[in-house]
């Protein structure tokens, strides 16, 4: 937003100058070099030698616990039962996940 008040204000000279500026702050803070770093890590993990190459097939879910009712607990819990699998919600306390 300083880049766009600046290129506005003082032209497009200056509104370059300011985003420059802006962008280089940005790339060399902590916050940059951890979600670079989560990043590869996670394209890393994608594929593990001796665990994503033996050519496993996931398994059939038949039945799914959601913990809490807020939005996401909500959510999963209205995505699991119209997907036809048994449904356990956890409240106050634990409930098994019967079949």
């Amino acid at each position: 937003m300083d880049a766009i008040e600046a290129g506005l204000s003082k032209g497009a000279e200056e509104g370059l100058a300011v985003e420059q500026a802006s962008f280089l702050k940005a790339v060399s803070s902590p916050a940059c070099r951890g979600l670079v770093h989560f990043f590869f890590a996670q394209r890393t993990t994608a594929s593990v030698p001796g665990v994503t190459d033996t050519g496993l097939t996931p398994r059939a879910t038949k039945c799914v616990g959601v913990i809490g009712g807020g939005l996401m607990g909500s959510g999963r819990g209205l995505h699991s039962s119209t997907s036809q699998l048994n449904l356990s919600r956890v409240w106050h306390k634990k409930t098994p996940c019967t079949p």
